[in-house]
């Protein structure tokens, strides 16, 4: 465990290492891969700039009423967000008021999969990173509109 801790950056080196320990003792068959997209697995802009997020692109496929009414919701908690004062219910307020949104916009996921694979990249590492949970057989959960 040693070499994986020296490779780590911790804001809080003894918590870090804690629920390494804890993981470790834990086992293999205890861990899942809890992983979104937005900042995570894909970045926020692509090379030309242009924000490329998945909230960004569904945003722009709602009817014109709705539309507004999404961004209404960005403005009141995106500043929240950024400030890291949003409590868990405020970030599920906003979730929901958006899927939401989208459910009655009648948003499909197969209408979207082509934009996406064309205008959102993956961050370098991700492929190799689904390779290394799938050999370590570590479940994924990952979610997605639909």
């Amino acid at each position: 465990m040693d070499g994986i801790k020296n490779n780590l950056i911790f804001g809080d080196v003894r918590a870090g290492i804690a629920k390494l320990e804890m993981m470790s003792k834990a086992g293999a068959d205890k861990l899942h891969a809890v992983l979104d997209f937005d900042r995570t697995l894909t970045p926020s802009r692509n090379q030309e700039g242009k924000d490329v997020s998945t909230w960004k692109l569904l945003n722009s496929r709602l009817p014109g009423a709705a539309r507004s009414a999404a961004d209404e919701l960005y403005k009141k908690y995106r500043p929240m967000e950024l400030s890291g004062k949003m409590t868990a219910v405020e970030a599920a307020e906003w979730w929901s008021s958006c899927l939401n949104l989208y459910k009655g916009g009648n948003l499909k996921w197969l209408d979207l999969v082509s934009e996406v694979e064309e205008t959102i990249p993956i961050r370098p590492g991700v492929k190799e990173l689904f390779d290394v949970c799938g050999k370590k057989a570590f479940p994924r959960l990952l979610s997605r509109p639909g």
